[in-house]
Order: C-alpha cells, then structure tokens, then sequence
C-alpha cells in the first residue's frame, strides 16, 4: 500500500520527492557498484578460477547480454508493475549473485553469477529515471537525469581503489561477501522511502495494445532510434574499458601498476560525475545542441583511444589521462539519450521508451568485449600474458562498432529533421523531436 501521508505531502519536487530520489539514487549507487566490482578483480579472476582471457571476457559478456536483452521487458513492466517493486527484486537478485561469487570456486557458478548481476541491474536505471519523471516537473527532468547517472558513479568510485585494496587486504570471499551485505542495507532504506508516484496507487498503463506491438512504435519513432544508436556509439567504449578490459590493458600493455591503474579508472568516474550536470544544464538550455554535443564527445573518444593505440610502446601518462577523461565525458551522452527517449514517448510508456534507448551502451559492450577478448585470445599463445600489439590490435576492433553506430546515428538524425519540418507545418505537435 502507498502511504496516505506521502500522497498528501507530495507533489512535483519538494522534500517528499527529493527523499525518494536520494533513496533511487542509492540503489543505482549498488547497482553501478556491483556493474563495475569485476573490472579491478579480472585478474584476481583469472587465478582463482584459473582462466584464459577468452574465459574471463565471459563474464563481461554474459552480464551485458542479460543487461541489453531484458531491457524491453523491464521497461514494459515499469509501466504495468511500478519502478518501486522492480527496485527491490533488483537489490534481491544483485546480494544473491555476489553473496555466489563470493563462495563460488567454481567458473560456472561465477558465470551463473555474472547472468544475476546482470539481470539485476538491468531493472534499475530506467526504474529511477521512471521515479524522476513521476517525482519532478519536466523541467528539471534533464538535470535531475544527469545529477542521477552522475551520483550513481560513487559505486564506480568504490569499485575501483577501495575495492582492490579489500581484495589485497581480506581476500574474495569477505569482499564480495561484504558487497552483498551493502546491497540489502539499501534495500531496506528503499523499502521505507521509495514509492512510485505522488498518487497514492501507481498509475498502470491500459493494455490496449500488445508488448510487441509497443516495442514495434516505440522503434519507429525517430526519436527513440537517434537516442538509441548515440547511446551505443558513446557508451560502449566506456563499459568495454570500465567493465573488464580496461584494467588489464592499463597493466599489461601500458606496464601501469595495478593501483595506479584503479585510479587511472576512478578518474573516468570522476569526470562523469563533474561533467554529467553540466551537460545536463547544456541540453536542458540549449536542446537543439543535443546532437553537435553528443557528436562532439564521440569523436573526442575515437581520436583519443587512435593516439593511445598508435603511441610506439606504453602511452605517456597524459595520454592515457585524456583517454579516461573522454571516456568520463562520454558517460554523461547517456543522459542527452535519455532525453531523446522523452521526446519520442507518450508518458504512459515512458518507461519503455527509456528501456529502448538504454540497451543500446550495453549490447554494444557485449559486442565490443567479446570481440576484444577473443582477439586477445588468437593473438596470444596459451598461458601466456598478452602483449601490448595484441591489445592494440583486440582495442581496434571498437573501430566496426563505431562505424556501424555512426551510420544509425546519421540517419535517424535526417529522419529527426524531416520530422520536426513536418509538425512545423501542422496545427498539432504530439510530441517534441528536438
């Protein structure tokens, strides 16, 4: 039941709403924690479980996979079942995994692991995001979106040097028994503050039409397939490098110890948590800006990762600096997608809307990691380290991806532009295209 006092205390902003963000926001703080815990133990991995490169990459990939394909279906169910309850079945799923990874020395078990977290996780960004437009006036919806992703890197953060440095000191099984135990302290704070709406009952959509019929007109609009393929150009580097393949590249290719390498990820977070309301700000002022800056950020990332690739022998450290720094910036493109996504949405199917956009990063990253790790598997003998060539060569393997990204990009940008001409001369708009 929805709390009378809630419903009579609340409206768009206000405490009320801002006590339900703060409580959303640190579910996406475990989320992103838990996301991110296996980018600084790969190769802790590696020994416990005794795997090649290959191998490891699986981790990533299945994670990602179950991320990208139960996006649709967490979006339809937002709308029907409220992003309240998809939260805690969220924090549920994410304690179980780790609590399996934690005593699991086995690699199947760690892989069944893996699939949890990443259904998990897949349940909580569009939920909060869902909470946001519920919560807050459309106004501030852009801001409030970017302070959300921005805030939610604190978990990056955590994962990274204070993470490494409990798996140094304690061992696995307390680290990743201790992530559990966090992830159901929060829940318990959800439990108690979140609720889904103002209203005191969620307001569910009439099932008029099928879920694939849905899916079908959420795709079509162009809106949604421009926010969906910036996601996938913008994002996927990021999570290929902050998921896995990032911390083992800084050490093996870039002959970077394993700390400086953590703190060299920690910036990428650091930077998306400054940049990401500032970009916010940008697009909510300026919405016509959206595409010059999102093009802007994924070019920075492309002649980045070309310099460092390129560099004879290990990249000087600024280098490598400005990488994680254009990849920190290209985190905060999330948020300019998101809004595209409220664009091209009718509100009773918002939450679908932002599912379709937000698997985009993420069946990218399943792409791009398991490209990465089975190059590094054919260019490196058995049991051996991969050398700094083969990492050249696995990490230029982005460079398809991005190719097929621009293309989606610049076509449903024209479809975009056509569009708004087209309600520019009608006497109705239904939905904004900027």
């Amino acid at each position: 039941m929805q709390s009378s006092r809630v419903s009579k205390l609340s409206g768009p902003g206000g405490r009320p709403a801002t006590a339900v963000w703060a409580a959303a926001v640190a579910v996406y703080v475990m989320a992103v924690f838990h996301r991110t815990s296996l980018g600084v133990a790969g190769l802790a991995a590696s020994e416990r479980f005794d795997i090649e490169p290959a191998q490891l990459s699986v981790f990533a990939v299945v994670q990602v996979g179950v991320y990208g394909v139960l996006q649709i279906p967490v979006g339809i169910l937002i709308d029907r079942v409220g992003p309240r309850r998809l939260l805690l079945t969220a924090l549920t799923v994410m304690s179980a995994a780790q609590l399996l990874v934690s005593v699991s020395g086995g690699y199947g078990w760690a892989v069944v692991a893996r699939v949890l977290v990443g259904a998990g996780d897949a349940m909580v960004f569009v939920s909060v995001l869902r909470l946001v437009s519920a919560w807050f006036p459309p106004r501030r919806a852009p801001v409030m979106t970017a302070l959300t992703a921005s805030l939610g890197q604190v978990g990056a953060l955590v994962a990274t040097v204070p993470l490494a440095y409990s798996l140094a000191e304690l061992g696995w099984t307390p680290t990743f028994s201790a992530c559990a135990a966090m992830g159901l302290l929060v829940g318990a704070l959800l439990w108690l503050v979140v609720r889904d709406s103002p209203q005191v009952q969620h307001r569910r959509i009439r099932r008029t039409t099928s879920s694939l019929e849905n899916v079908r007109v959420a795709w079509e609009h162009p809106s949604i397939r421009l926010g969906f393929w910036t996601h996938v150009n913008a994002m996927f580097p990021v999570w290929t490098f902050v998921l896995l393949w990032g911390h083992p590249f800084l050490i093996d290719a870039q002959e970077m110890g394993s700390q400086a390498a953590a703190s060299l990820l920690s910036l990428n977070a650091v930077v998306f948590v400054v940049a990401g309301p500032v970009v916010g700000l940008l697009v909510a002022r300026h919405p016509r800006c959206r595409t010059q800056v999102a093009m802007s950020i994924v070019a920075g990332i492309v002649c980045a990762w070309a310099v460092v690739l390129l560099w004879p022998g290990p990249a000087p450290t600024v280098l490598l600096v400005l990488l994680a720094t254009s990849l920190g910036l290209g985190a905060t493109v999330g948020n300019i997608c998101m809004e595209w996504a409220r664009a091209g949405s009718p509100p009773a199917q918002l939450g679908l809307a932002l599912a379709v956009v937000n698997c985009g990063a993420y069946l990218g990253a399943l792409v791009s990691v398991l490209a990465v790790g089975l190059c590094l598997d054919v260019l490196t003998p058995d049991g051996a380290t991969p050398s700094s060539s083969a990492y050249t060569w696995a990490m230029s393997t982005q460079s398809v991806l991005w190719g097929v990204g621009v293309t989606g990009i610049l076509r449903a940008a024209r479809r975009v532009k056509a569009l708004a001409e087209e309600e520019r001369r009608l006497p109705i708009v239904r939905y904004s295209t900027q």
